[in-house]
């Protein structure tokens, strides 16, 4: 009898756990599911916000106009980080934080991602860099949502403690084989530097080194937390280096496996006609010094700086008398570029010379001015190292500066790259008017939809070069379009299609390979994202 109270009393206390557990499962999917769906509303409210502030910020603002929609994107951002930090807490701490594996460019993903804050390192007026060693791979098989928002915390992590000098990314490789390969990453800084009784601490929740300062930093601090877990969640390391007043170092390794068509040694972008052409850098910022002869040096060609108009004349005089003239003078130099080319075009020894000026801000009359003083190439910063070669290729390969028509700008660029019809598809009027004003700007041709039917419906009257597809939809969204698309396509008449989500790529990786979808760009828009994602995909097309 007493056996049989006992075995009862047991499988009663086993079904209240039993019904515990689950209620607490039902619990946590519930906060998920909550957490999720709310935070996709903020964010894609967000993503409004700081997609039209974009699109003002490329429009003509007059210096205070253009400082309150800064403040304005500042602000945006700075609340999205707090946003995407909850949820990823969240997440950890419910267990149900994971990675995926999928094949990208490691290359690009980080140069992209690198790209993405240059903006605001210039707001701070520190350089911003990324370095690849010789023998690091670029296709390979991981997570690069995950290791794109590693690389966004330590990086912005590291600019936020550093008023003065600059951030540098350095990528190596620590043994390379096939198919492993072990990532080395480093984000160096010369900022203000982490005590060493700190080292540790700065990776567990709500704490940031530097309080003892008196300065409060800016965030919410969880920013380190997740980045230790997500990379030993990918199985890698994570640790710091510092001292007190000479900055610190973040290092991480992450192992990943070579995709199959993986070429170790990328090959060289190098024109040969460019090869160790000596071209002339003035740059009175030891910031723009930097960036320009990283930028030149890696096309192949020999770049030598100096620092003064004085000291470049002089270079240039140099030069020519030893018969070994420089084919071009680049020319960054604060509110003096357009006086250092007249000075240029009034000595007859150097009136031939080509010229580029660089500047950070454009002004009304600018471009006559240039085409008075036949400057050959004239550029707004930020720019792209890719863009600083073109228009390097582009003015050397011209006619004399004596006989100039043309001259070399961004818009020029652009217009010299393909022109695309794209099909832009959102349920949100704030969001296709983004995705279009920065797409036109381009020089693309932009139709829109505003649902997955009239998507289905626009792809069979007409053939894009390339779809842009919102996920998250009422009625037909953007998988079910996705799927009805690639329904009615013939052999050979594919388009790509670009997904669109306030998600992340982590969330949706593998629904995205379902659908047969060829890329996910995050809303906001990071321009260079989404046109890096479109260019790589119609160069493989």
């Amino acid at each position: 009898m007493l056996d049989e109270t006992m075995a009862s009393h047991w499988r009663e206390t086993e079904e209240r756990l039993r019904a515990a557990v689950e209620s607490a499962e039902e619990a946590s999917r519930a906060k998920s599911q909550f957490l999720a769906e709310v935070s996709h509303e903020i964010r894609t409210q967000l993503a409004g916000i700081l997609g039209m502030a974009q699109v003002t910020l490329e429009t003509k603002l007059t210096p205070q106009q253009r400082e309150y929609v800064e403040l304005v994107t500042s602000s945006a951002d700075a609340l999205l980080t707090v946003v995407n930090d909850l949820l990823d807490l969240s997440k950890i701490e419910a267990g149900h934080l994971d990675v995926e594996e999928m094949p990208f460019s490691l290359r690009d993903n980080l140069r992209d991602t690198v790209t993405s804050m240059v903006v605001t390192a210039e707001q701070k007026d520190i350089s911003l860099e990324l370095s690849f060693a010789d023998d690091v791979p670029d296709r390979v098989i991981g997570d690069p949502g995950r290791l794109r928002q590693i690389v966004i915390n330590l990086v912005g992590n590291a600019m936020k403690f550093t008023d003065e000098g600059g951030v540098t990314v350095l990528v190596g490789v620590e043994q390379l084989g096939l198919p492993e390969a072990a990532l080395h990453l480093q984000v160096v800084d010369t900022g203000r530097g982490i005590p060493a009784d700190e080292l540790d601490s700065i990776f567990e929740p709500y704490e940031q080194a530097g309080r003892s300062d008196g300065r409060r930093p800016v965030g919410t601090g969880l920013g380190l937390s997740i980045s230790r877990q997500l990379v030993q969640v990918m199985g890698g390391e994570i640790w710091a280096q510092s001292e007190l007043g000479h900055g610190s170092t973040f290092h991480i390794t992450i192992p990943l496996t070579l995709a199959a068509d993986e070429i170790v040694s990328p090959p060289s972008r190098v024109r040969s006609d460019l090869e160790g052409l000596p071209i002339l850098v003035v740059a009175d910022n030891q910031i723009n010094h930097d960036k320009l002869l990283r930028a030149i040096g890696s096309t192949g060609m020999q770049p030598t700086a100096v620092a003064a108009p004085t000291a470049a004349l002089a270079a240039l005089t140099e030069a020519r008398l030893s018969d070994r003239p420089f084919a071009l003078t680049v020319c960054d130099l604060n509110g003096d570029g357009m006086d250092f080319a007249r000075k240029l075009r009034n000595d007859a020894d150097l009136a031939a010379m080509h010229v580029m000026v660089l500047t950070a801000m454009g002004q009304r009359g600018d471009a006559a001015m240039c085409r008075d003083l036949n400057v050959a190439g004239y550029l707004t910063k930020p720019i792209p190292a890719d863009d600083v070669r073109l228009a390097i290729e582009a003015v050397i390969g011209g006619p004399s500066p004596l006989d100039l028509t043309v001259l070399v700008t961004k818009h020029w660029l652009r217009e010299r790259r393909r022109h695309l019809d794209i099909l832009v598809v959102d349920d949100s009027p704030t969001h296709r008017m983004v995705a279009r004003r920065l797409l036109e700007r381009r020089g693309h041709r932009v139709s829109t939809a505003i649902s997955g039917n009239e998507a289905v419906e626009a792809v069979q009257a007409h053939r894009f070069d390339i779809v842009l597809l919102d996920l998250w939809m009422p009625g037909m969204g953007g998988f079910e379009a996705a799927a009805a698309i690639r329904a009615r396509e013939e052999r050979g008449e594919r388009v790509p299609i670009i997904a669109m989500s306030a998600d992340t790529v982590s969330e949706l990786a593998d629904n995205l390979a379902d659908a047969d979808m060829d890329g996910l760009v995050a809303k906001p828009f990071q321009v260079p994202q989404l046109l890096n994602t479109i260019e790589h995909l119609i160069g493989e097309e």
